[in-house]
């Protein structure tokens, strides 16, 4: 049993004075072996400088009676009834530097150790997180079980009408007008743009803003020398060239150099970088050798780094040329007889066998495609094209730029690195070239959507812009109209959207819906439709068996038409399983026609497309399968789209042999970095499974799309869940969530000498000031007594009045003590001491109060801090009434609530200063007057402290747990009026859109910066910019609320706006 702590008082009071130490309790308790030692139990302030406190003991109490051991506490354990809790500090381990110093000796006798160093750190319990569906059980689902079905079964499903007799589900495109006037070839279509529109322009845009602009004219002249330098390279019609450019208008002159020569281009995007293998890095490789070893065309800044594959990956006759040394040769007129089925174009694309697949498209194919869709979408020599994706996608080559050469039209080709880093740049693009024809995937249009504060603070004119195709994945009707009705007021036509469909292998987009805008186009659609096929295109839904379905019925399209590629470059067995016995090519899509019209529905291959970028599922497992930790043979890609998402996700199931947390998240991370280096993909999703959780076939072909069904269906929610916790992602929130109380903490160490020296004190009306001085004085303190006045009047050496408003008058009272009594030890602070009836008559009574209390503080504080100085700390008490809410019964005065905080930061700001806030009950003075002398003894304590009943409470904070806690409605009236202050600072706008949107709540916005007139809006920036957009977004929300200007604090004008408001 440890000692009574009688006889170790002195050794605590001498504790207590050191700075270091904020509070203690020494104890004696007996050592493993059998021997009693003294411990001193220490609450530190900062560090703890141990050996400086032994030596002050030591000169103190020479002899024995010193701590043996000092234990380092955040807090001494306290029982119910205020006091130490012995028990508690005997099942305290004791680590410290002695116990640190064993284990070193320990650790050097050990053999092979020269070194070692024990070093002791704090131990934090760590809390796992709280998972937000656990605290807002309405807050959107981390699963997809809200996302779209996209993987509806073939020839089961019906859609639309339920006619008994619906026509058969084929589709013809119309008639091409004028097919005699078509180019036969591409250097036709070159020619031609040339003669007709020389002078017609091509612009660069450049990653720093600026732009490029070259001729038709400039083009062919440069492609001709191009065609000179592929010539002298030794280059014949038919011989491959592999592109690997950063730059567009190095692209687009050495497309058009290989077409005059006929060489077939091969475009591969560029590689993240080419010092380690990643998935570009394979597909140049794979594509090399699948076409032969071709010569590699690259820009001047890629080409050394495109020659370090071959050291890469040790391979020979790797031939890189660049580009400008090709421009320094003579320009050669004489182009290669190209004929209409010639192959042109090898679009590259990844296989399912992992390996490329070179899509071949025809000088017939390509030409015709650009002339149905010309025809299908008004496109002509006036239009302005913008595009921003690249050209080695069938989207940037050929549905932007041989469409506009086609058509004879401008064209603007901008990095798509400007654009994904600044997607406003987009319309910036717009407005400044008054482009009419633009395209991109669904997820850009997210992106834009993004940033509607910005679209509301400022003006773009997009009255140019009549052809906006979307394209490249699945499209959210959602984030259509809201694309749609945010560019709305910036000049955007209501129906300028057209969705699209096309691939690499149908030479890009040949089907555009005219059919979509605000009014055809619902939220809540799962599809969109995506229109007639183009001239020279069909279209048929068929089952399994490649029989045709009928209209509405969803199954696997097909289409067949000159667009359509010819197959794949020395594939056989791959154009046998993608075209049908009667010539049609299986697209891998799923989707229905109605009256002729396609609607894409799902994909019945494995791709996953994010971002526009298709990855395939077996490259992702295969790369996923490499991370060390992750067992062969059980990995699924999947794609996913939860609740409202503008892509597609990638969802990884895997199984491991790792057990703990630790090592299946660090092995997540992994997986994660793996797939971000090596192919550009997040994995949103990792969820590992045992093996027998993972279905197979009956030959072990994993299923992926039972893993999507069971995603979608919420059975892997609860694993997700306790990923996120243990992760503590953003899914989660840290378990920081405490509640308020007052525990009963009586005093262990008084210190009578405290008390001695000057004191000033406010004194109060009811009589406690009186008393304590009478006190004080008794016991030789000096006292200074200071009431409230109109104005400074010193009455005599120990009596002061002043007015608390003046802060002259608090500078005048310290100049006049210091001069006459010294400087001053303590100061009793009792004006805000007093038996308030709950109610303020009017604003200037409220008023009166701030000044007699927290102004009062900050005055005396600031007068302390200029006047005496900090040549002698002061001890600050300040005494109160009903400024401290201890229990649910009690009424709190709302203008004495600030006073606290003036304490905390006084006491943080001015180190000379101790400050301490003791709230009582307005009853007996004798009895309030022993509460505060005793405080006056009280070494060190918190800076606020509470007596009641003859209690002493300080404030403590204890755990909430909150999945304990009762889940109660939110106390908001649907439909009711409320007023926010501040409401449309950040924090304020984001509330009331919530009220607006979950409640339909009416609301009165209080704010002190006037709103200017709204023709002024485009030009105000700082904060009234700031107000000014966060008062669009809530006209964006179509909610009722009035916004009034005027200072919280004026009653009658807060009355007026309500009055207005309930008008």
């Amino acid at each position: 049993m440890p000692s009574s702590n009688i006889e170790f008082r002195e050794l605590e009071v001498r504790l207590m004075k050191e700075v270091a130490v904020i509070d203690c309790a020494v104890r004696t308790r007996s050592s493993e072996d059998g021997s009693s030692e003294i411990i001193a139990y220490v609450v530190p302030l900062g560090a703890f400088p141990e050996e400086a406190v032994r030596k002050n003991l030591q000169s103190a109490f020479p002899g024995s009676l010193l701590p043996d051991r000092y234990v380092l506490l955040s807090s001494l354990p306290f029982s119910s009834d205020g006091t130490v809790d012995e028990e508690a500090l005997l099942r305290l381990e004791i680590v410290d530097e002695g116990l640190a110093r064993v284990w070193e000796q320990q650790l050097l006798s050990l053999p092979g150790v020269q070194q070692a160093a024990v070093v002791i750190e704090p131990r934090v319990p760590k809390l796992k997180p709280l998972h937000i569906s656990d605290l807002l059980p309405h807050a959107e689902a981390f699963t997809a079980r809200e996302s779209k079905q996209a993987f509806p079964s073939t020839s089961e499903v019906s859609v639309g009408s339920s006619s008994e007799h619906r026509r058969v589900a084929i589709s013809h495109g119309e008639p091409l007008c004028n097919p005699q006037q078509v180019p036969a070839t591409l250097q036709q279509a070159l020619k031609r743009a040339v003669e007709t529109k020389p002078v017609r322009d091509i612009t660069y845009v450049q990653r720093d803003g600026s732009e490029v602009t070259h001729t038709y004219q400039e083009l062919l002249e440069d492609a001709e020398r191009i065609l000179g330098g592929l010539r002298s390279l030794g280059l014949g019609p038919g011989d491959k060239v592999i592109f690997q450019f950063d730059r567009d208008q190095d692209f687009i002159p050495a497309f058009w150099g290989c077409v005059l020569g006929g060489f077939i281009p091969a475009p591969i995007s560029i590689a993240p970088n080419y010092r380690e293998l990643n998935s570009t890095i394979s597909k140049l490789h794979h594509s090399w050798e699948m076409l032969e070893h071709p010569v590699i065309l690259a820009g001047q800044d890629l080409a050394n780094e495109v020659q370090g594959v071959a050291g890469l990956l040790g391979l020979e006759n790797f031939r890189v040329e660049t580009v400008g040394r090709l421009r320094t040769s003579a320009a050669d007129h004489h182009w290669h007889q190209s004929q209409p089925d010639d192959v042109c174009l090898i679009l590259l694309t990844s296989g399912s066998t992992g390996l490329p697949k070179g899509v071949l498209q025809s000088h017939r194919s390509l030409v015709h495609r650009s002339a149905g869709t010309a025809q299908s979408t008004q496109f002509d020599t006036t239009d302005v094209l913008i595009n921003w994706f690249p050209l080695d996608h069938v989207g940037g080559i050929v549905m932007s730029h041989l469409m506009a050469l086609f058509g004879c039209a401008r064209q603007i080709h901008v990095p798509t690195e400007v654009i994904l880093q600044e997607p406003l740049k987009w319309l910036d693009l717009i407005e400044s070239h008054g482009a009419t024809v633009t395209w991109a995937p669904n997820f850009a249009f997210g992106l834009i959507n993004d940033r509607e504060k910005q679209l509301q603070l400022r003006r773009w004119d997009l009255s140019s812009m009549r052809f906006i195709l979307n394209a490249g994945e699945a499209i959210v009707p959602k984030t259509t109209r809201k694309f749609l009705q945010l560019l709305a007021k910036h000049g955007l036509r209501a129906d300028a959207m057209h969705p699209a469909w096309g691939m690499s292998e149908t030479c890009s987009g040949v089907a555009f819906s005219d059919r979509c805008s605000l009014e055809t186009v619902r939220d809540e659609d799962s599809f969109v439709e995506v229109g007639m096929p183009i001239p020279s295109v069909s279209f048929r839904i068929v089952n399994g068996e490649d029989q045709p379905l009928e209209e509405g019925q969803i199954g696997r399209l097909q289409v067949r038409g000159l667009p359509v590629t010819t197959g794949y470059y020395k594939n056989r067995e791959l154009n046998r399983e993608c075209f049908s016995h009667d010539g049609w090519f299986n697209t891998g899509d799923l989707g229905l026609l109605c009256d002729g019209r396609l609607t894409i529905t799902g994909r019945a291959k494995d791709v996953i497309i994010v971002n526009g970028l298709n990855f395939y599922s077996h490259e992702v497992e295969a790369i996923v399968e490499e991370v060390e930790g992750v067992e062969v043979s059980f990995t699924a890609a999947c794609p996913v789209r939860v609740g409202e998402r503008n892509t597609d996700q990638l969802a990884i199931f895997f199984n491991t042999q790792q057990n703990g947390w630790c090592d299946l998240l660090r092995l997540m991370k992994s997986i994660r970095e793996t797939l971000l280096r090596k192919m550009g993909v997040n994995a949103e999703f990792l969820i590992p499974l045992r093996p027998e959780e993972i279905p197979k076939t009956a030959i072990g072909k994993i299923q992926r799309s039972k893993l999507r069904e069971r995603f979608e269906a919420g059975h892997y929610q609860q694993l997700l869940k306790e990923i996120d916790i243990e992760s503590a992602n953003a899914n989660t929130l840290p378990d920081w969530f405490y509640r308020p109380v007052w525990l009963k903490r009586e005093a262990s160490i008084l210190l009578s000498e405290l008390k001695k020296g000057t004191y000033l004190v406010f004194a109060d009306q009811l009589g406690l000031a009186d008393e304590v001085c009478t006190r004080l004085l008794s016991d030789g303190s000096q006292c200074v007594r200071v009431t409230i006045g109109t104005g400074f009047e010193r009455i005599n050496p120990n009596s002061y009045r002043i007015n608390p408003t003046v802060i002259e008058d608090y500078r005048e009272l310290i100049r006049s003590v210091n001069e006459s009594d010294g400087s001053i030890h303590h100061v009793l602070h009792c004006w805000a001491y007093d038996d308030w009836s709950e109610e303020f008559a009017d604003v200037d009574e409220f008023r009166a109060v701030h000044y007699q209390g927290a102004y009062s503080l900050l005055f005396l504080l600031q007068a302390l801090a200029t006047v005496q100085g900090e040549q002698s700390s002061v001890r600050l008490f300040t005494i109160t009434s009903q400024a401290q809410l201890v229990s649910g019964s009690e009424k709190m005065c709302p203008a004495k609530s600030t006073m606290s905080g003036v304490m905390s930061t006084g006491a943080l700001e001015m180190p000379w200063l101790q400050c301490r806030l003791v709230d009582l009950s307005p009853r007996s003075p004798a009895t309030n007057a022993e509460h505060v002398l005793r405080e006056l003894e009280v070494p060190k304590s918190k800076e606020i402290v509470a007596y009641r009943d003859g209690q002493r409470l300080l404030p403590s904070l204890v755990k909430i747990k909150m999945l304990e806690e009762e889940s109660r409605a939110i106390p908001i009236e649907p439909e009711g009026l409320y007023l926010i202050t501040g409401g449309l600072g950040g924090l304020g706008t984001a509330l009331a859109e919530y009220l607006i949107k979950r409640f339909r709540a009416k609301l009165i916005l209080i704010g002190r910066t006037s709103i200017p007139e709204r023709v002024t809006w485009n030009n105000v920036d700082g904060v009234t910019g700031k107000r000014v957009k966060n008062y669009m977004a809530l006209e964006k929300s179509g909610g009722e609320f009035l916004y009034c200007a005027v200072d919280v604090s004026d009653l009658d004008k807060l009355r007026a706006c309500v009055e207005q408001a309930e008008a």
